[in-house]
């Protein structure tokens, strides 16, 4: 049976024997010799014939025209096949730009291409004189390294005579002089390798300046950079490589069918060498290559060195002077050749070289935060003495370098190629293990070698939660100067733990001492023993307010102490105020802003995310003891802007956690096991330019994430297997800065600064609608049931009744209102709704308000203090008894809240006999009473008493709890008589002495 069949290739067309078998074209062709042998990949199958060469050949051929994973270079140009028209159309920029100048980006993915077409493909046509008068023009070709100024000095000083930089420009702008054309390989070296600023920018600048057009003469250089795409980020930090990358960069994409044949076939043609029949499809196949002779191949761009590999270990299987099929299997074949002959080297090593091989690969790779891992070139005596046995090490390097998997420069040692990076599955693995710990080596080798350039200045040593992340490093894994540095951190962080813990021994003997003391009272008399005792207290309490923005524990403690010295109304007021204010414990870790918290719904764990791509998980069994679980959850190779919002959420069961780096991809982990998080699934992607607000149904199966242009609804019931739910909910005119589900997961809210829309989810996949609500800088939301409270850069709160969402529950005159300027900066509702959360970016502060009444928001006091910025998030505890709160200064805080909820503002109070009754200052000259229970929250007794007073120094209670005085900065003493609460009256107001005190 058989159809017709499509015409092959010319150079195979005559007596193949090979036919292809697909879903278009079925052929079957037996041969009775038993020659017949079937090679099956993906959904094509190749039937060979005898057509091949005799096994045991001898082969008369000794070169080989692939260069494997170190690429094409000058060396091998004449073997260089398959970028005709890419390089037709790169020269042609390049004549171009002799008239207009500027820098020629050459951009794709790693492993696409770039510097064989740049070394050996753009160098030979210019020597072939494509381009007139181009093989006479001086060529520097070279890659920045880690002093990127260095490197471009050496090169033009070789041609311009000068290490002058101005003296270049003049000398090549010379129009009678022959070109130069600079080509920078690898550009992306300049990040991975060069860690100073200033180097970096003064490179630009000089490059940018070469390339320029000055005082109409023709640009000095013409300058070539090729760069991986994924390093535009950092390109763009710069703009005049940002300018260059969007002005007519040429990006190496993948070759067509026909260009990948010619480069397969063309090479081995000049050497006379010869491919058996089948072997060419079977090659593409493997790679993924679709028919089509001048479309794009649809193999993945970066595959290119697994080809060029493949095809060089075939030739060292080849039949005498043929490439063979079974050649080709012996190999591993395109996605197993690269892994095999790496293997196969380190199979080779002893134990001990084996284990020496992991340290030394690792270090020659820079672990990337927002870009893919790169190559990182090291000095070779470096890399060797340090390993901890140098002789080993340098077989080690020797062996790989033979297997052409390390390259060895004059002084320096690196992987040939990042193809070996994704590849080989070992290194991989080595690379992924503890790629937390890589980030903290490399960022405190990174921070040593600024350290030295700075003449080890002190300021430069690692201190607090950067030094505490170095307690797991083995210095053994680290470069001498990293070593010297990391010491010298500790040993400066132990004389400053010494120096403060001698202070605090001061402050606790002081205390001690006065302590100690109160017992000499029993010798002296009844009014010197409380004179004294009321000195002592002052004192304590003086260091008691020293110590409360600093350590409101210590201050606490402290208050107690001065009461149990003297038990006066001063003291008592201060206890009890103690007593009903929220304690912060901090959690110590992360490295930069944390952006973002959430409690699993058991409140046991807590987790965060930070600007340092890292999330932390915290036992909160005790809260006032909260314990790190397990190592930092990693998300690599994240790119995402600076600053951006990383949103999770834990699902109901807390079994898993769904996050977002702010990158455009959303990931997920098994955290069954806190201190052993495990990915799950592949991540969601295709979110806009990156997640800034993510949001969880009640019942777990609907995620809604936000981005910079829409709303996209999941179906997460399977979060292994996400599914996307309809289309995405537009209508947002700016970023969605946040996202809530309201009214028991009925209907979803999202948040854009200008206007918040409402949406009926009863229908997951097809949302409609409910309403539009308005709200001048909407940065945050938070919900509770059928209540939504949102946050203005207005400096407002509003709550909404989303039963009718269209009507606004708080009118004008009862809008809640932060202090300062800049608005709420973050909000939460208790899961009863009661309470109210508003982070004030103005005061640094955090209020929490009663909206039990949402029409009749009350304001709580104390204010929560603690941040030395404003609070980037805040989530309650599912007992509503505990808070969280993390700030833009890095920290984060666990609040425990008073179990009583003293709904008063007062800068200054004065409790009754037996603390029953409270006085309170609310606001210039008004006072109001309250009952206080022993259960229960304050009541308020009677009317705000106005007595005019301005400046209030003391507010005091008389024993008995029937008098009540106030002096203010003015010297008036103004008395109330309290007999009835409810009908407080004025009974005298008087001028005189400022008060000096607060005692009746």
């Amino acid at each position: 049976m058989s159809r017709a069949q499509p015409p092959l290739p010319e150079e195979e067309a005559a007596g193949s024997g090979m036919v292809r078998a697909g879903d278009e074209v079925i052929h079957f062709n037996v041969r009775a010799d038993g020659n017949s042998r079937v090679y099956q990949a993906e959904v094509q199958q190749f039937f060979l014939t005898s057509g091949k060469a005799p096994p045991g050949a001898v082969s008369t051929i000794t070169t080989c025209p692939y260069p494997g994973l170190s690429g094409f270079d000058r060396r091998y140009a004449d073997w260089f096949f398959g970028r005709g028209s890419l390089l037709s159309e790169l020269i042609a920029r390049l004549d171009r730009r002799q008239v207009s100048g500027g820098i020629q980006v050459v951009e794709g993915k790693s492993g696409a291409g770039k510097s064989s077409l740049l070394q050996a493909g753009l160098l030979r046509e210019l020597d072939l004189d494509r381009v007139p008068g181009s093989s006479r023009w001086h060529k520097c070709v070279f890659t920045p390294s880690n002093r990127p100024v260095e490197a471009l000095t050496e090169q033009l000083a070789q041609v311009t005579g000068t290490e002058d930089p101005d003296e270049w420009t003049c000398r090549l702008a010379a129009a009678d002089g022959p070109r130069l054309v600079v080509v920078i390989d690898q550009f992306e070296e300049l990040f991975t390798l060069c860690d100073d600023e200033e180097q970096r920018r003064r490179f630009v600048q000089l490059i940018v300046g070469l390339s320029g057009c000055r005082d109409g003469r023709r640009p000095a250089a013409l300058v070539v950079i090729g760069v991986r795409a994924d390093f535009y980020p950092a390109l763009s930090d710069h703009p005049e490589l940002r300018s260059a990358f969007h002005d007519g960069s040429l990006r190496v994409g993948a070759m067509s069918e026909a260009e990948l044949r010619e480069a397969v076939l063309r090479p081995a043609e000049k050497v006379g060498l010869s491919i058996e029949r089948g072997l060419v499809e079977l090659l593409f196949a493997d790679l993924g290559v679709t028919s089509g002779e001048t479309g794009p191949g649809s193999y993945e761009e970066g595959r290119l060195p697994l080809l060029a590999h493949a095809l060089r270990t075939t030739w060292q299987q080849r039949d005498g002077d043929t490439l063979t099929v079974d050649g080709y299997k012996q190999t591993g074949r395109i996605y197993g050749a690269l892994a095999k002959t790496a293997d196969q080297v380190y199979d080779r090593l002893p134990p001990e070289g084996g284990r020496l091989a992991e340290r030394l690969l690792v270090r020659l790779v820079k672990v990337g935060e927002q870009s893919e891992d790169a190559r990182r070139r090291i000095l070779y005596d470096e890399l060797v003495a340090t390993s901890g046995d140098p002789p080993l090490a340098a077989a080690v390097v020797d062996q790989f370098t033979s297997a052409r998997l390390l390259t060895r420069h004059r002084d320096t040692v690196e992987i040939t190629h990042e193809a070996l990076l994704r590849d080989w599955p070992r290194l991989h693995t080595w690379l992924n293990t503890d790629r937390i710990g890589r980030l903290s080596r490399q960022k405190l080798e990174e921070a040593a070698s600024t350290w030295e350039k700075q003449d080890r200045d002190p300021s430069f040593l690692y201190r607090g939660a950067n030094l505490e992340q170095t307690r797991e490093i083995d210095p053994a894994e680290l470069s001498t100067a990293a070593r010297a540095f990391l010491t010298a951190s500790r040993e400066s962080d132990l004389r400053e733990r010494r120096i403060r813990f001698a202070a605090k021994i001061t402050i606790a003997v002081l205390v001690l001492i006065l302590l100690a003391t109160t017992g000499v009272v029993i010798w002296q008399g009844l009014e010197a023993a409380q004179q004294r005792d009321m000195a002592r207290a002052s004192r304590i309490m003086v260091e008691a307010d020293r110590q409360r923005e600093s350590d409101a524990s210590l201050s606490a403690q402290l208050a107690l102490a001065a009461h149990r010295v003297k038990a006066d109304d001063d003291t008592f007021t201060r206890v009890i105020s103690e007593a009903n204010s929220a304690l912060p414990t901090p959690l110590l870790g992360h490295a930069d802003v944390v952006n973002s918290i959430t409690y699993r719904p058991d409140g046991r764990v807590l987790a965060s995310a930070g600007d340092d791509l890292t999330i932390r998980l915290w036992d909160l069994s005790d809260p006032a003891r909260p314990v790190p679980l397990g190592r930092p959850i990693g998300v690599p190779g994240a790119a995402r802007r600076e600053r951006s919002p990383q949103p999770m959420v834990f699902s109901p069961d807390g079994h898993t956690l769904i996050g977002s780096a702010g990158d455009e991809t959303i990931r997920a982990w098994d955290v069954s096991d806190p201190a052993r998080p495990v990915p799950l699934g592949r991540p969601i992607t295709g979110n806009g330019r990156g997640v800034t607000a993510m949001a969880l149904s009640p019942d777990g199966r609907t995620l809604a994430s936000g981005d910079d242009v829409a709303i996209r609804l999941w179906d997460v019931t399977d979060m292994a297997r996400p599914l996307p739910l309809g289309r995405p909910l537009t209508g947002h005119a700016h970023v969605i800065d946040a996202l809530t589900f309201v009214a028991d997961g009925h209907a979803l809210a999202g948040a854009d600064g200008q206007t918040i829309r409402l949406w009926n989810l009863d229908r997951p996949a097809r949302p409609t609608l409910l309403g539009v609500m308005k709200h001048t800088g909407v940065k945050d939301l938070a919900s509770v049931g059928e209540t939504l409270a949102s946050a203005g850069e207005d400096e407002t709160i509003r709550l909404w009744n989303i039963s009718r969402p269209e009507r606004q529950l708080i009118t004008e005159a009862g809008r809640l209102t932060v202090e300062g300027p800049g608005g709420p900066s973050a909000i939460a509702l208790s899961p009863d709704g009661r309470t109210l959360a508003v982070a004030d970016s103005g005061s640094r502060s955090i209020v929490l308000w009663d909206v039990s009444d949402p029409a009749r928001p009350t304001r709580l006091s104390p204010s929560l203090t603690g941040h030395t910025s404003g609070a980037s998030s805040l989530a309650f505890g599912p007992d509503g008894r505990t808070l969280a709160s993390a700030s833009y200064d890095r920290s984060l805080l666990l609040w425990n809240l008073p179990g009583s909820r003293l709904a008063i503002e007062g800068s200054a109070m004065a409790f009754g006999p037996g603390g029953r009754m409270l006085a309170s200052l609310h606001d210039i000259g008004s006072l109001r009473l309250w009952d206080v229970p022993d259960q229960g929250s304050p009541r308020p007794r009677g009317r705000p008493l106005r007595s005019q007073a301005r400046g209030i120094d003391a507010v005091a209670m008389s024993p008995d709890g029937r008098m009540l005085a106030i002096c203010d900065s003015d010297g008036h003493t103004v008395l109330w008589d309290l007999s009835d609460p409810a009908k407080a009256c004025l009974i005298i107001r008087r001028g005189g002495a400022r008060a000096a005190g607060k005692r009746w």
